[in-house]
């Protein structure tokens, strides 16, 4: 009786590690990208991205087909990066990107995405004011109901974190 509580416990816990792990996608709460100086790329499946919250990404300005994977980042004076771009995908797949402040709010959001991407066409950074951003990935609106897939996006360079405080003892 004793191994059959453990192992419905320990199910339990992996269960809701892996529900842990896909909500830190999601729209409320985007998933951290602050690449090094020599550039960054994060390989993800927007699969496990965020199915609900995003519905209404870009003000509805976007069709969604398919789960939206959200990056959080947050872009500052001194830069290094000039472009963010995409790739992945495949048959029935074309992944797709969109950027908003994250000031608009996330999911109902009135802000349209401006600029966008995908992976043919990077994201030119260099008149992106400094700010906190939204980056949502997910599948072009002619895809069928559903798309998802893996796909990877790049940074060519660092998007730097102004300190705000330091001190010496």
């Amino acid at each position: 009786m004793n191994h059959k509580l453990m192992v419905a416990a320990l199910g339990a816990i992996v269960a809701g590690a892996m529900s842990m792990s896909v909500s830190a996608q999601t729209c409320a709460s985007g998933d951290g990208w602050q690449p090094p100086a020599a550039g960054d790329f994060r390989s993800v499946d927007t699969c496990a991205g965020d199915n609900t919250g995003a519905a209404l990404m870009c003000g509805g300005t976007q069709d969604r087909v398919g789960p939206v994977y959200v990056f959080h980042s947050v872009f500052s004076a001194g830069r290094t990066f000039t472009t963010i771009s995409l790739s992945g995908g495949g048959a029935g797949f074309d992944p797709v990107m969109f950027m908003t402040p994250t000031a608009g709010g996330c999911g109902a959001n009135q802000e349209t995405c401006n600029p966008s991407g995908d992976t043919g066409f990077p994201i030119a950074t260099a008149d992106v004011p400094d700010g906190d951003w939204l980056i949502f990935v997910t599948a072009f609106g002619q895809n069928a109901p559903g798309t998802c897939g893996q796909v990877t996006i790049t940074s060519n360079g660092s998007f730097p974190v102004t300190l705000t405080n330091f001190t010496v003892s």
